[in-house]
């Protein structure tokens, strides 16, 4: 415990295996290279594989394979972004990089709800629904200042060096949605969130969404009678 006390910044996650068998290669948070970082939501990683030349996964989960895409880019704004406007489905990301191990980045694509929150001391907070903030600074005593919630389609860098966060970076791209995405958002998106938490990120959605492929029909030959029936 007394090295969580010491830590500038902890990432965790309330699920044990997202996808795949229960163990530890599956969980969150993951170590990805030289990230780690923690994933809600669910994207296509066979459209990831085919833009980017990643290494096999050890694991099954589409997390993995998104942070192998934002790993290969090194950390380099531009490149991140790139990796993050590619993302086709529903993404809420904090990560940390081990060569820049001061920063945090918080990246929210399609749908999946992210929001920070400041207390009055000055530290930050993050979660997927925001009631979190509200039953946890009961609980710890803690008066919270502020509660954002983040748009879709935004990547936040949080500078931790000076031993209190401090944004110092807010960049924007298109965030990109499945069709399956926006019909299925009150179950994996809102589950649990109040209406008006519900309403107040809703207003901050701007993601495109993708059509779904339409399926081929076959057309049957009319069948023509004769007079006589046959």
């Amino acid at each position: 415990m007394s090295d969580l006390d010491a830590a500038p910044v902890a990432l965790g996650h309330t699920r044990w295996a997202t996808q795949g068998r229960t163990t530890l290669v599956n969980s969150s948070p993951l170590q990805v290279g030289q990230l780690i970082g923690t994933h809600n939501g669910d994207v296509d990683a066979w459209r990831l594989r085919a833009e980017y030349d990643l290494p096999r996964p050890t694991g099954e989960t589409d997390t993995e394979v998104l942070y192998q895409a934002l790993d290969q880019e090194g950390g380099v704004i531009l490149p991140t972004l790139d990796v993050l406007e590619s993302v086709v489905g529903r993404a809420a990301l904090v990560w940390t990089d081990r060569r820049w191990p001061q920063l945090v980045m918080l990246a929210r694509t399609a749908v999946s709800p992210l929001s920070v929150a400041v207390d009055t001391e000055g530290n930050l907070y993050w979660a997927s629904n925001p009631g979190w903030f509200r039953k946890a600074a009961r609980a710890a005593d803690v008066t919270i200042a502020e509660i954002l919630m983040v748009p879709e389609g935004t990547l936040m860098m949080i500078d931790y060096s000076s031993g209190s966060p401090a944004l110092v970076g807010d960049r924007r791209f298109t965030a990109t949605a499945r069709a399956k995405d926006d019909r299925l958002a009150h179950i994996v998106a809102y589950r649990g969130f109040s209406i008006e938490d519900q309403v107040a990120d809703e207003e901050v959605c701007s993601h495109r969404t993708l059509r779904e492929p339409q399926r081929s029909r076959s057309v049957s030959a009319p069948l023509w009678l004769s007079p006589s029936g046959k």
